[in-house]
């Protein structure tokens, strides 16, 4: 089917938040996307510089293998990617796919981390000590 015709792919917040994460990351250590890209096949998982331009502007899927790769090459945590909240965000969707929409980026990096649950008495427990 020509790509014209196929239909749009439609990306979840977390997908987009981790884009958005690897841009500021990759920026802020003064990459550019070859460079990050090389730096990616140096590690032995080769993400390509088309392609890491799509995952930043939130027009490509991205993978646990990419999330992986981009942490290291990064030198980040996934925690870091995983629970970022774009500049864009507007409070009134969710920050990541499924989570509640009144759920903040701490209570959102402790889930990530392990250090809390989402069920009804750890959020409580979060919001009383927190």
């Amino acid at each position: 089917m020509p790509e014209s015709l196929q239909p749009p792919i439609v990306l979840s917040h977390t997908t987009k938040a981790v884009g958005d994460a690897v841009a500021r990351h990759r920026r802020a250590r003064g990459l550019n996307l070859e460079e990050l890209s090389s730096l990616t096949a140096r590690l032995g998982y080769d993400v390509d510089a088309d392609n890491l331009r799509w995952m930043e502007e939130g027009r490509a899927i991205i993978t646990v293998d990419d999330v992986m790769i981009l942490t290291v090459a990064l030198g980040v945590s996934p925690a870091e990617l995983l629970s970022h909240i774009p500049a864009t965000h507007r409070g009134a969707a969710p920050i990541a796919t499924v989570m509640p929409e009144d759920v903040e980026q701490p209570e959102l990096r402790a889930w990530i981390e392990g250090r809390t649950s989402l069920d009804r008495d750890s959020r409580i427990g979060w919001l009383v000590t927190h």
